[in-house]
């Protein structure tokens, strides 16, 4: 049997996030003296990054994809205030995160979609570079105020894995080689450093790691139906982890 250098389905690189993802909440959960779990965990949040931007490009369906994840934020954070208002205010989840570079990365579709349309007004394209730039820069100051994973990067990291994802009416042949798998892996990789290299916690920087699974990626969704597994694991399993905590601390 030959070995296959793109053998990961969608399915499969999503799973090996969660798994991280799981590690690093047992880690800051029940064992923070461990600090294995939290290196473990940094390789999750590139890859479900790496997703978003896929899913972002791929989606028949860009509104209900933005509402999904944007209700699944607000359901979930709501949860968050439910369980523990005071941390409520201070830890905003994932999915607020991804809501955000959604917008953006949609953002960045329509303006490529009017720049490489030839019967596109000047007009039209500068005012959807605009848009674009002012949404970055928009996002940019809520960060200050939004507690995002990993402040503004967070938000910009699935945004730099789709700058060089093209849309169809793109007929610049040198710059259409440049869209493929390993590109976007590379640019990911560059918003990832910018991200955990100026951190003072330098277990951080092992979320680099997650490039070499990318790379493992078949661009294949995978045989197994999990539309809304990884929406639902993430709150399921920070409840189920809680309820240990609190469990072994009232025993």
């Amino acid at each position: 049997m030959k070995f296959k250098p793109a053998c990961l389905s969608t399915n499969a690189i999503k799973f090996i996030a969660a798994f991280c993802m799981l590690c690093d909440h047992i880690g800051v959960i029940l064992f923070p003296q461990y600090k294995f779990l939290r290196i473990i965990g940094r390789i999750a949040f590139p890859i479900f990054a790496f997703m978003i931007a896929e899913g972002c490009r791929y989606t028949k369906n860009k509104l209900k994809h933005f509402l999904t994840v944007g209700g699944f934020a607000i359901a979930i954070q709501l949860g968050f205030f439910i369980f523990d208002p005071k941390t409520a205010m201070q830890e905003i989840n994932v999915f607020v995160t991804f809501t955000f570079s959604i917008m953006m990365i949609y953002a960045l579709e329509f303006f490529y979609s009017n720049l490489f349309d030839r019967d596109a007004k000047i007009s039209r394209k500068i005012l959807s570079g605009t848009v674009f730039l002012g949404l970055v820069m928009a996002v940019y100051y809520i960060s200050y105020f939004i507690n995002f994973d990993y402040n503004f990067y967070g938000a910009m990291i699935p945004v730099f894995a789709s700058l060089l994802m093209l849309p169809k009416n793109c007929d610049i042949d040198w710059l259409k080689k440049l869209d493929n798998k390993y590109v976007h892996i590379i640019l990911l990789g560059i918003g990832v450093a910018l991200m955990v290299f100026p951190s003072p916690i330098k277990y951080k920087r092992f979320a680099l790691l997650s490039l070499f699974i990318l790379l493992f990626y078949s661009g294949k969704k995978g045989k197994l139906k999990t539309k809304y597994f990884f929406y639902v694991f993430y709150p399921l399993h920070l409840v189920i982890i809680e309820g240990i905590y609190i469990l072994i601390n009232t025993l």
